[in-house]
């Protein structure tokens, strides 16, 4: 049997980061985690984004001209609680999140990774941020569900076409 070794000047060189740059990175991958479970699971981001536009709907013009609001015009009043309202349910829901992971044991899983240990609750946080604020969550991880040449283009299908016909 042969056994090769490593000359004593070799020195194998890793990315040079600082600890704030690898814990972001570590949440950028717990939020890419994060952001392909709530493709696996809809009724999620239809609660996010229904549930506001329901209650500006409701609290406008069912019960709008019910509220008075002195000094201030009731719509600009309407809209910064509806803000804090969106805000404290999507903390609710990053709370319920991180209690499945700890109780599924997924947190102690994490925990035995060389990780930043604030990488969950910010992936987690960003993950809910961007299902929030920027529309379909899994886009990226969805082929063909994006705007341009996935497999469910139009324009694809029909440059496809006429080059068969």
């Amino acid at each position: 049997m042969t056994m090769l070794t490593a000359p004593a000047d070799l020195v194998l060189s890793s990315p040079r980061r600082s600890r704030l740059a690898w814990a972001a990175a570590d949440s950028l991958a717990i939020a890419q985690r994060n952001i392909v479970g709530m493709t696996r699971r809809p009724q999620l981001l239809a609660f996010v984004t229904i549930q506001p536009v329901l209650f500006v709907l409701m609290f406008r013009y069912v019960f709008g001209g019910s509220i008075h609001v002195p000094g201030v015009s009731y719509p600009n009043y309407l809209m910064a609680g509806i803000f804090v309202t969106t805000v404290l349910f999507g903390a609710q829901n990053t709370a319920i999140g991180m209690a499945e992971d700890l109780h599924n044991g997924l947190i102690e899983r994490f925990r035995s990774l060389v990780m930043a240990r604030s990488a969950v609750l910010a992936g987690r946080v960003l993950a809910e941020a961007r299902a929030a604020w920027g529309g379909d969550p899994g886009r990226r991880a969805q082929p063909g569900a994006g705007r341009r040449g996935g497999r469910g283009d139009p324009r694809r299908r029909a440059k496809a076409h006429r080059r068969r016909g």
